[in-house]
């Protein structure tokens, strides 16, 4: 009899010992494969069906559509289930679910809600929380369009100040002049719609820009 593979993806360090036991509660699975890039996700030996990848909300950045359609396109038989361990604004948990998540676990408060997600991730059923679902049908606000127009440079850019890094390092690890990277930081924050580096780290931190952690592929049992 075949064991269903659940991948554990994007889960590293403290957040990897905290959520593997829940989502061997949640899938019933006691063993998870577990991958830590995108790299290593797109070398994993695919011999047999995956059944589940279990995907950190915050290793999805601004590119999520091309992250998720790589998955999908990967792996298209499998159940993508997305936990969050901080809370994720309504419009990126819309558009999580518009670009191939079926079940979003975050935000959940009770143990009505908790047994409802469960329960629906069980039995490979699509999960939308509540206050996410409320928002499918609202009008998406301007500011939140912007991340889609942002070029390769301005994304870059935005990843590494949301790292805390200073214009003239950021300038540097990119090649370009200070100058040039304080024009492409104000083309970004345009775009966005914020008009200061506090209002930017905001809108990062809903769009989850951080850095990643390289690490090695290896299987909890």
């Amino acid at each position: 009899m075949n064991i269903p593979r659940v991948i554990l993806f994007g889960f590293s360090g403290m957040a990897e010992f905290i959520f593997a036991p829940l989502v061997k509660e949640l899938t019933g699975i006691r063993m998870l494969e577990t991958v830590y890039t995108f790299d290593d996700l797109k070398e994993i030996d695919t011999e047999g069906d995956i059944d589940m990848i279990v995907i950190n909300a915050m290793i999805i950045g601004f590119n999520m559509h091309k992250q998720l359609q790589t998955i999908k396109l990967r792996f298209p038989e499998a159940y993508l289930l997305c936990i969050s361990p901080h809370g994720i604004a309504s419009f990126l948990g819309v558009k999580m679910i518009k670009y191939g998540i079926d079940a979003l676990f975050t935000h959940i408060y009770s143990e009505s809600e908790f047994k409802r997600g469960a329960a629906a991730i069980q039995t490979r059923r699509r999960f939308v929380p509540e206050y996410i679902k409320q928002r499918m049908h609202e009008p998406e606000p301007v500011k939140c369009k912007g991340y889609a127009f942002l070029t390769d440079k301005e994304h870059a850019l935005l990843v590494q100040t949301m790292d805390g890094l200073a214009l003239k390092e950021i300038a540097a690890n990119m090649h370009i002049a200070e100058t040039t990277a304080c024009t492409v930081r104000k083309n970004a924050f345009r775009k966005m719609g914020v008009r200061s580096l506090v209002d930017m780290v905001k809108i990062g931190v809903q769009y989850n820009l951080h850095s990643r952690e390289e690490r090695a592929h290896v299987v909890h049992s």
